[in-house]
């Protein structure tokens, strides 16, 4: 069950069972997918935003143990980007 189509019809059977969206995203990392991997089968599934998946994903109980990097990276980026701004420097 590596296919996409696959892992998505799964989970929509696991959602029938009544299995909250908590349990999809800790199959979703059992079953080898990344946070960023996991998003776009979550907006799929759950019919959200992207906004509402990388929320659901980033603040889930099953990723707590990267959550701390995840964020020490993210003020990283925003702090490089907030320098070249200061600095004048363009953006891709």
């Amino acid at each position: 069950m590596n296919k996409p189509s696959e892992l998505a019809q799964h989970c929509r059977e696991m959602l029938e069972r009544g299995m909250n969206h908590e349990e999809l995203v800790g199959f979703l990392r059992s079953s080898g997918l990344s946070k960023v991997t996991s998003l776009p089968l979550l907006v799929r599934v759950l019919s959200i935003s992207l906004e509402r998946a990388k929320v659901l994903v980033h603040n889930s109980p099953t990723w707590n143990d990267v959550r701390a990097r995840d964020e020490e990276f993210h003020t990283s980026l925003q702090a490089g980007e907030e320098e070249n701004d200061a600095h004048g420097e363009r953006h891709c």
